[in-house]
């Protein structure tokens, strides 16, 4: 797999118009998802550059550099994202206090424990990336700045996959191991990120409305529905004897990559 990394442009006034219908539920859970994005990607680009001299030959550094250079990326654009979030719900500026306080027992763990970490951390974000370009999530998201931003994470999630699953491969992860880094990745994104989410949505006040009740069946309850894309992988990761990597079909791919292309810097 050849990777791309793309740059996304800073969003024209337009694009940060609310559009009249969005899905409330979706918005939150994929704002939400962009707040544990940035020290995430800080935590994926320290371990992978760690593995690089150790698998020196043995894998394609090249392409390595480019998904660093993705996740920085993701890192910079998030960050950035993610003021917006926090000066309309200032108390989310707290959230990375919990991330920092599991993610200050990493060096305790060997390199191969925190690649599996990281490894589990981005099939699910593979996952998530198929399922929001899959069923048009982007469509439900409250702007064109929002729906451009996920779009492009999730093109790059995907694309990215099979690199992280050959990491894994080659450093030779025991199963023992594989499950360590999973469960420090539920302790440090997958539970906090879950609980964030769910306050989020009961704190909402449209939540309780008839409209609230329809977002609810559209994002959870339908064919969109998160539980079955991400609930049932994460079991394919666990108990999988080859660890599964997540694919887009070409014409979906490009499809967005015309989508995306007016949104990126020139340079590209």
């Amino acid at each position: 797999m050849k990777l791309t990394v793309r740059q996304l442009t800073i969003p024209k006034k337009s694009e940060l118009e609310p559009c009249e219908e969005y899905n409330h539920f979706a918005t939150h859970f994929n704002n939400i998802f962009s707040i544990y994005i940035p020290k995430g990607e800080e935590y994926f680009i320290k371990y992978v550059r760690k593995s690089l001299p150790v698998l020196k030959g043995k894998v394609n550094e090249e392409e390595l550099l480019k998904f660093i250079h993705q996740e920085a990326n993701h890192l910079v654009k998030h960050r950035k994202f993610n003021e917006r979030i926090i000066e309309e719900t200032p108390v989310l500026r707290h959230i990375h206090k919990w991330q920092d306080f599991f993610l200050k027992f990493a060096p305790k763990f060997t390199l191969n424990q925190n690649v599996a970490c990281v490894c589990a951390v981005e099939h699910f974000t593979a996952h998530w990336g198929k399922w929001f370009l899959e069923h048009r999530i982007g469509e439900l998201m409250s702007d064109q700045y929002t729906k451009n931003m996920f779009n492009w994470h999730a093109l790059e999630e995907v694309e990215h996959c099979e690199i992280i699953v050959d990491l894994y491969n080659k450093l030779e992860i025991s199963y023992l191991d594989r499950l360590i880094g999973f469960y420090m990745a539920a302790f440090t994104f997958f539970m906090p990120m879950t609980i964030t989410i769910a306050l989020r949505m009961v704190l909402d006040r449209r939540t309780y409305s008839l409209k609230g009740w329809k977002s609810f069946k559209q994002f959870f309850l339908s064919e969109k529905s998160i539980f079955k894309t991400l609930g049932i992988p994460q079991f394919h990761y666990l108990f999988s004897k080859k660890l599964p990597t997540v694919s887009l079909g070409d014409k979906l791919l490009n499809h967005f990559e015309a989508e995306l292309k007016p949104h990126y810097e020139a340079s590209q």
